[in-house]
């Protein structure tokens, strides 16, 4: 039997008690204190003294991971975050470090943004205002005295 790639979970909503829902690809459902058990879990066995993640941390940290991914390269996310981790380690403040790559993230991304921008020539995009606008002017030729209706 072929065993499928593993895909992440995809938020789903929230559910009937408020907490976010994650569902993962084969439909189980993961409220948000799984995710907590998991990072308690496996920060007891790193040998964390701290084994969770404040909220407001876990929440800037996976921000990081989106922007990175967007803006280098989806496995630079998690790989970032692991050399935030190192740096933390290694003794630097966690809120200047997160503030250092996060800036440098954001970074990236505006100037992915404008060379994407500046290289991408203007052009008529199917279903676009100027196909829509040539759509009308053929129908209206058609039409008109003389058009091809009349042929």
């Amino acid at each position: 039997m072929a065993s499928r790639p593993r895909r992440s979970p995809r938020r789903v909503g929230a559910a009937a008690n408020g907490r976010d829902v994650l569902t993962s690809v084969a439909g189980y459902r993961l409220g948000m204190s799984t995710l907590d058990e998991w990072l308690t879990d496996s920060g007891r066995a790193l040998g964390l003294d701290t084994p969770a993640i404040p909220a407001d941390l876990r929440n800037q940290l996976l921000d990081l991971t989106r922007d990175v991914a967007h803006g280098v390269a989806r496995i630079a996310g998690p790989l970032t975050c692991y050399q935030l981790g190192l740096a933390v380690g290694r003794g630097a403040a966690p809120s200047a470090a997160l503030a250092a790559v996060t800036d440098l993230a954001r970074a990236r991304l505006t100037d992915t943004a404008e060379e994407s921008d500046a290289a991408a020539p203007e052009q008529a995009v199917p279903g676009g205002d100027t196909a829509v606008a040539a759509a009308h002017e053929a129908a209206d030729q058609a039409s008109a005295p003389g058009g091809e209706e009349s042929r």
